[in-house]
C-alpha cells in the first residue's frame, strides 16, 4: 500500500486521520522523497497544502498555490525551441 490515499485524499486523510496525523504523514513523505529525488528546494501546492502548519514545515519547503507550480512545472519541461516559441 502506498502513502497516497493517506496524503492526498481530503476525505480518507484529513477529516477521517485528522489534520494532526495527516500533517505527520506528509511530514514524512517529504523526508522520504528527499534523498529519492536529492532537491534543494520543495515548492508545495495543491488543494491541501494551505492546511499544513507552516511552523513545523523544514526550512526548504514553501507552500504555494496551484498556479504557481503550474507555471514552474512547464517552465521545468521548457526546451530552447520551445522557448524561442514562447509555447510550453
Amino acid at each position: 500500500m502506498t502513502q497516497f490515499p493517506f496524503v492526498c485524499s481530503r476525505r480518507c486523510a484529513v477529516a477521517y486521520r485528522g489534520k494532526k496525523k495527516w500533517q505527520t504523514r506528509v511530514l514524512d513523505v517529504i523526508h522520504q522523497l528527499k534523498p529519492i529525488i536529492n532537491f534543494r528546494r520543495l515548492h508545495l501546492g495543491g488543494g491541501n497544502a494551505v492546511r499544513l502548519d507552516p511552523a513545523v514545515l523544514p526550512e526548504w519547503v514553501t507552500v504555494v498555490d496551484n498556479k504557481a507550480g503550474m507555471l514552474g512545472g512547464l517552465k521545468l519541461w521548457r526546451t530552447p525551441e520551445t522557448a524561442k516559441t514562447g509555447a510550453a
